[in-house]
Order: C-alpha cells, then structure tokens, then sequence
C-alpha cells in the first residue's frame, strides 16, 4: 500500500527537527540538484538567445550590426 503526502503534510508528520536533519544530511545533494537544473535552465536561454538571433540576422541582415558579414539565405 502506498501513501502519498504533501510536502506540507509530511512536513507536519516529521516535525521541524527531523526535517532539518534530512535536509542537513542530503544538503550536498539538494545543492547539486539545485545547480544541475539552473546550469539546464541557463544553457536553454543560451541556446534560444543565439537562435533567436540567428533568425534577426537571416530574415533582417542590414538592421543588425553586430550580424555584419554574415552570410544570409536568399
């Protein structure tokens, strides 16, 4: 039989004592988790970001400096 709880409700059931002791215990693996997803969430941007920009640079060439002497789809 499985239970299922909020993170409210188990909160609740553990108590605040226990609770900062697993958090404590797991801390260098919640940090890493932690940092695992913003590097994800960082690297997503970037990867929007250049191609984002490689659609202004192909679709608009002669308004985007910083894309000059980029070769262009015709």
């Amino acid at each position: 039989m499985r239970v299922e709880v909020t993170y409210s409700q188990s909160f609740e059931m553990v108590g605040s004592h226990e609770f900062r002791a697993v958090v404590a215990r797991y801390r260098f693996e919640i940090f890493f988790a932690v940092c695992s997803a913003a590097q994800d969430f960082i690297e997503s941007l970037d990867h929007a970001f250049h191609a984002f920009v490689s659609h202004l640079s192909h679709n608009f060439p002669a308004r985007l400096p910083f894309c000059e002497g980029q070769k262009t789809a015709d």
